[in-house]
């Protein structure tokens, strides 16, 4: 049971001990040269995380619709593997392969939803930066 949980946290403790220390640091030595333009930039911080929440919540559906039919899709992929010779017996390569196609297909309108959502809330979050970059500036 510990390996598991060793195994799911992983490097991520150091990781997030590395990130936490990074930004206090670099909040101190920027705020040593120019406290103004600290604050500005540091604003961005909240906007980013709350970005990144909504994506995260809007995108999740799709991503675990698309991980399921991907999943079906795998199944029949490794079904027509593991019985290569009855499927080549019977001359149902062009039956498995369109089994196959149809199963991706339906995977398809969930994988354009979620890289529209990620691509959007991205775009955004980058906009958000640039803008308090650009406000700092002025």
């Amino acid at each position: 049971n510990v390996a598991q949980i060793e195994d799911g946290i992983g490097d991520k403790i150091g990781m997030l001990a590395r990130g936490v220390t990074v930004f206090i640091a670099s909040a101190i030595i920027a705020f040593a040269f120019s406290w103004r333009i600290t604050l500005v930039c540091i604003m961005d911080g909240p906007v980013s995380a709350i970005t990144m929440a909504i994506m995260s919540r809007l995108s999740s559906p799709s991503m675990q619709a698309m991980m399921s039919v991907s999943g079906e899709a795998g199944a029949i992929a490794e079904e027509a593997v593991m019985n290569v010779k009855t499927v080549a017996a019977c001359n149902g390569q062009r039956h498995m392969v369109k089994k196959y196609e149809q199963q991706l297909k339906k995977g398809m309108s969930y994988a354009i939803r979620y890289s529209f959502i990620n691509g959007f809330c991205e775009g955004f979050m980058f906009f958000v930066l640039y803008l308090f970059y650009a406000a700092a500036f002025l």
